[in-house]
Order: C-alpha cells, then sequence, then structure tokens
C-alpha cells in the first residue's frame, strides 16, 4: 500500500510540473553572437508580473550565473561585476540578463527560470533557452556544438 502510494504521488507531481510547465511557459530558443570584450543580452521576457518580488534565475548547465529576488541579486564568481538583470527592467517584466566584457569562455547555453509562489508550493519554470556564441578577435566563433557541452 505505501508503495502504491508513492508512485501516485510521484505521478501526480510529474502532471502538475508538466501542468505548471505548459500554462505558463512558451520556452523559446534562441541564438544570441557577441564579440570578445563587448555586451551582450540574453533575451528574456515575462507575460506577467504581479507586482510583488520576482524572482528570477539564469543557468549555465547546473552552474546558476545569475539570480535576483525583489531587490537581492547573486552572481557567480566567474560572472562577477558582469551580470545583471536591473531590478526596474524585471518590475516591468524584463528578465534580460546584460553580459559585460564578454569572454570566450562565456560561450554556452544559457536557462532562464521564473520562480512562481503559490501558497504552500512554488514552480520553477522555464522561461527561455539562449545560445551565447563567442567571437574572437579572427571572427571565429568559439561555442562548440558538441551536444554534451
Amino acid at each position: 500500500l505505501m508503495d502504491m502510494t508513492t508512485s501516485y504521488l510521484y505521478v501526480s507531481v510529474l502532471f502538475f510540473t508538466a501542468y505548471v510547465d505548459n500554462i505558463f511557459s512558451a520556452v523559446s530558443e534562441v541564438t544570441v553572437f557577441a564579440r570578445v570584450g563587448e555586451t551582450a543580452v540574453l533575451p528574456c521576457a515575462l507575460s506577467s508580473v504581479h507586482g510583488r518580488a520576482v524572482h528570477i534565475k539564469w543557468r549555465r548547465k547546473s552552474q546558476t550565473v545569475f539570480e535576483r529576488i525583489g531587490k537581492g541579486s547573486y552572481e557567480d564568481e566567474g560572472y562577477q561585476g558582469r551580470v545583471v538583470v536591473p531590478e526596474e527592467n524585471l518590475r516591468k517584466g524584463n528578465c534580460s540578463l546584460v553580459l559585460k566584457k564578454v569572454r570566450k569562455s562565456d560561450a554556452a547555453v544559457y536557462n532562464s527560470y521564473h520562480f512562481i509562489y503559490m501558497r504552500k508550493k512554488s514552480a520553477n519554470v522555464l522561461i527561455n533557452t539562449v545560445k551565447l556564441q563567442v567571437i574572437d578577435e579572427t571572427g571565429r566563433s568559439s561555442y562548440r556544438k558538441w551536444p554534451f557541452l
């Protein structure tokens, strides 16, 4: 009986996650090009902002690059002083990540997430995926096309 209850709980959570993802997210994939040393803007837009503190996170694989909850923010060590999602933009639904002084090593796939809090539950919703291709001084892109990167 316990195994059946546990299985039902897991299936319910999976369906809830898929349901929330389908309702709140129209995930898009975009490619952004930037030259070494330039500023890149990784686009992101929220369809609705409900006036309370918005919780947004930008990740590169499992690494959190930038996170903002209301006025507070976190920048990963390798991105300190180079990344921001301006609070005033976020209040208007613009969750674009501004990445300054782009490096070749910044070339990667980035995902933006919106955390939605509902009573005692919360949902982590993927907003979009952005592939950043960095062009070096020779004009070559440093983004690797291997699927496991």
